[in-house]
């Protein structure tokens, strides 16, 4: 090994390196692949990683483009959607008070994973050494040695006699995670914003919350649909991605294939300082002051491990270079835990990784080219970290957290998911431009992009006024019939793209519309026979404060023309079904 030459050397077996390695090898198998990690197989499968839950996107990369499927179901757990407790003015409510936005029943169509990384990263080492890739393991990565016109160099040493160990290779990929070896090495590192941070921690056995609410509380345990899955017999809410909201804060509940449970603290430390939680007693405190419920659980209980992140945003100034290397993973990028975008980050790169290097061998990798992989992946990565923690301050409110939950599933199903599949997950797609994308397409997408952000003003703006009128108690967002369709259109990919994002622009304006008619009637009831009575409303302009509506264009009109009457037997009666007057 030490005299061999690499195609591509990938620096860092984690969840990146491996994944980068079988897409190489599924759609290169020629190409000669070196990777390198520090840790030697067994890896703990008890206790490993945190990472472990996956949502459409990165599922879809996983069973699809890795063709895993069949082992995610044989070996991981399926995922029960995402569910959100959010927090009322009482600490100590039980649970079953607290409003709660989830799913009732498995969606045949719509498979996601909650991920044992130890189960996930052994079997993917033992499939790539299957598949002829070369692994050096117990090895670390002392430096690299970047090459402009010929072979890159990689110096390691053995972690069990100090040996050194210097391998050469065309391509060489900087997967080794938070360390950003590379990022650091050509000063690319670049932070934002205020800081957030998280603790994590497994325990032994479930923690189930289910548990928390007495069996005797039929009502409350019959809004879900159990068993009703084609592998999990035992599937319910405990499946789930479980977020417990509050101002400024998520706990996570994640249940993993070892059977043992993924708790974390997640926070604005502008909202929750970071003192608070930074070690495991801190922690268990911090619990027993914001989610007592957790904490009685936990009491007693011995963590498998415990770990944490401070300040944990951060981006690279360069993510692709055409001097032939890359960071994929956290060596380039990490937005925010919530929503569990990093498995969706990994696939993107990895995608633009796979092609830049199909691309390189054939002479065609242009810088023009790759600057245009390295832009867009760079700002998709911080428009999730600015949608994502937009949401913080908007947990403290029940009506508007679940409506900022509803847009961002809105926009994953019917603008994001179907970008990557048409585009991101498709070979060759960077010379093979898809005839749908219409210089009139793309306008539309960006004017919809621009929606969306108008939509987050209108939300921090409610959640600043404060709720007046408006509750829930309990939201299946999949009986929502518009976002239904939207992720079952999403996943099954029959129509032509175009007609797909035409479709998903017009709801995704009526969505927009459906909020702005609730803001108001929770805060201007009085103003609500103006929009009711409008001939023409502009998405564009809405607001929650009536003085602007005049100004900003609201009854301008707009093509497609929508107005209340137009739109009030779609999405706005759909909400107004779910979301009660108080």
């Amino acid at each position: 090994m030490k005299n061999k030459e690499y195609d591509v050397m990938i620096c860092g077996g984690g969840l990146a390196g491996l994944t980068l390695g079988r897409q190489l090898h599924l759609r290169m198998p020629e190409l000669k692949v070196l990777l390198i990690d520090k840790q030697k197989r067994p890896l703990p499968e008890a206790a490993f990683k945190v990472g472990e839950s996956t949502v459409i996107v990165g599922a879809t990369y996983l069973s699809k483009v890795l063709q895993l499927q069949s082992y995610l179901e044989k070996h991981q757990l399926p995922k029960f959607g995402l569910r959100y407790f959010f927090r009322t003015a009482d600490t100590a409510a039980p649970l079953e008070t607290r409003p709660e936005l989830g799913r009732s029943c498995h969606v045949p169509e719509i498979s996601e994973w909650q991920l044992d990384r130890g189960i996930l990263e052994n079997d993917l080492r033992t499939m790539l050494a299957d598949a002829g890739v070369d692994l050096l393991e117990g090895v670390s990565v002392s430096d690299i040695e970047l090459s402009q016109e010929g072979k890159h160099r990689v110096l390691c040493k053995s972690s069990s006699n100090g040996e050194e160990i210097e391998v050469r290779g065309t391509w060489v990929i900087d997967a080794m995670s938070r360390r950003r070896f590379l990022q650091k090495k050509l000063g690319l590192s670049r932070k934002r914003g205020l800081p957030y941070s998280a603790c994590w921690f497994r325990v032994e056995g479930r923690l189930d919350v289910e548990d928390f609410v007495p069996a005797s509380n039929r009502a409350w345990h019959d809004r879900v649909e159990y068993g009703k899955h084609p592998f999990e017999p035992t599937f319910g809410r405990y499946h789930s991605t479980t977020h417990l909201t509050g101002k400024g804060y998520w706990v996570w509940l994640i249940p993993l294939s070892s059977g043992n449970t993924s708790v974390g603290i997640v926070c604005l430390e502008r909202d929750c300082p970071w003192e608070g939680y930074n070690t495991y007693g801190r922690a268990f405190r911090w619990l027993q002051d914001n989610e007592p419920l957790v904490a009685a659980r936990l009491k007693d209980i011995e963590p498998l491990d415990f770990k944490v992140m401070r300040d944990y945003t951060y981006f690279s100034e360069r993510v692709l270079s055409t001097d032939r290397w890359a960071l994929s993973g956290e060596a380039g990028w990490f937005a925010d835990p919530f929503y569990s975008p990093g498995t969706d980050s990994i696939a993107y790169i990895n995608c633009l990784i796979c092609e830049a290097i199909a691309l390189e061998r054939k002479g065609r990798f242009t810088p023009e080219l790759c600057d245009r992989f390295d832009q867009e992946y760079r700002q998709w990565s911080e428009a999730i970290a600015q949608s994502i923690q937009v949401g913080y301050p908007l947990f403290r409110d029940p009506v508007v957290g679940a409506l900022k939950v509803i847009l961002d599933l809105s926009f994953a199903f019917g603008l994001n998911m179907p970008l990557f599949s048409c585009t991101i997950f498709r070979p060759g797609f960077a010379e093979e431009m898809p005839t749908w994308a219409t210089p009139d397409f793309v306008e539309q997408l960006q004017r919809t992009q621009a929606l969306v952000t108008v939509l987050f003003q209108l939300l921090q703006d409610w959640a600043h006024l404060g709720r007046k009128r408006l509750y829930f108690q309990w939201i299946d967002y999949f009986s929502l019939p518009y976002l239904r369709d939207l992720a079952v259109r999403a996943v099954i990919q029959k129509e032509n793209p175009l007609n797909h994002f035409k479709h998903s622009f017009s709801v995704i304006q009526e969505l927009a519309l459906a909020i702005f008619y609730l803001a108001v009637a929770d805060v201007e009831p009085e103003k609500i026979s103006v929009i009711e009575k409008a001939n023409s409303l502009n998405p564009w302009a809405i607001s929650v404060d009536s003085s602007l509506w005049e100004a900003n264009g609201l009854f301008q009109k707009t093509t497609p023309s929508m107005s209340y009457e137009s739109i009030k037997n779609g999405i706005v009666k759909q909400f107004r079904e779910k979301f009660m007057l108080g």
